[in-house]
């Protein structure tokens, strides 16, 4: 072979590289892109089918980051309150879980219920989802507002489901004195459940490995580290929060090994593992039982306080 066909060959050879590059690129962008951006729900529920008095209230994020918006039910009776915390891609009241359902049975109860829309969700403000990274600050903004209307820490406390479990457990530990912390259906971190997620929707993209270089956009366009979301460090940090974990057996999106993993992280904390339920849907697979375990709970975990 000459010279010529050499170079030929070469410049073949390297244009082919770098469409390849390129693709790949393009495939890591949306990958990046869709992880950390979902479309949001616009309002869906009346808050009269959950209390008959409530406020729509709009409050900043601790780190002054977003304007959040949500419902205020006061309390009937009782000096508690509870602030509910949906999840990914959902709003202030979480359909899949039945949030609606669950806040309507503790405001009959005559506890205060605040719910609200994390940053990127509903009517609050836009913002790139990072599994629970800044949204942490979100729930203690929402814990600033409680405060202001005469409910300290110690009367308060977070019940999050899946992405709002995490959030909530990733922001407790700056939380001190939190009366208890009930997690549903979250995660230990975030990033293996986002990779098996990606197989699932895109298997033959994800045979180019595109992983190293979604996580290193992600952070470097949008300012999310995938892979720092990790609850399970946070159990590092605790203060003694009494904590219900609890988790669908049948949950094939985040299996029931991250919930076992939380609970030896937090020895003290509860577990409560419901048979036949997936993913966010501990409530709904057995109403009744769920309301009974997680009242107790919350009834001990205020005594306690």
């Amino acid at each position: 072979m000459d010279g010529s066909r050499v170079r030929i060959a070469l410049g073949v050879a390297g244009g082919l590289a770098a469409l390849a590059g390129a693709f790949y690129g393009l495939v890591a962008l949306y990958g990046a892109d869709q992880i950390t951006r979902r479309p949001r729900h616009g309002l869906e529920h009346d808050p009269a089918a959950i209390g008959p008095c409530w406020e729509d209230v709009c409050f900043s994020s601790r780190d002054g980051g977003a304007q959040l918006h949500g419902w205020w039910f006061p309390p009937r009776g009782r000096r508690e309150a509870l602030l509910f915390v949906h999840g990914y891609g959902a709003y202030r009241v979480d359909a899949l879980w039945g949030g609606d359902a669950i806040a309507r049975h503790f405001v009959e109860r005559g506890y205060g219920a605040l719910l609200f829309d994390l940053r990127g969700h509903g009517l609050s403000a836009p913002a790139r989802h990072a599994f629970g990274l800044t949204e942490r600050n979100d729930v203690l903004g929402a814990l600033d507002l409680l405060a202001a209307r005469g409910f300290p820490p110690e009367r308060v406390a977070v019940i999050g489901v899946s992405y709002g479990a995490a959030t909530a457990l990733l922001a407790a530990p700056d939380a001190p004195g939190l009366a208890a912390v009930v997690a549903d259906s979250g995660y230990a971190e975030a990033w293996p459940v986002i990779r098996k997620r990606m197989r699932q929707v895109a298997p033959l993209l994800t045979r180019l490995y595109p992983d190293p270089a979604i996580r290193w956009l992600a952070r470097r366009l949008f300012g999310v580290d995938l892979v720092r979301a990790r609850p399970i460090e946070a159990a590092e940090r605790w203060s003694g929060i009494p904590v219900l974990i609890v988790h669908g057996l049948a949950d094939d999106y985040i299996p029931s090994s991250h919930a076992e993993r939380l609970h030896a992280a937090l020895p003290d904390a509860e577990l409560y593992l419901v048979p036949g339920a997936g993913h966010a849907q501990t409530f709904t697979t057995d109403p009744a039982a769920w309301l009974a375990r997680v009242e107790a709970f919350l009834e001990r975990a205020f005594a306690r306080a």
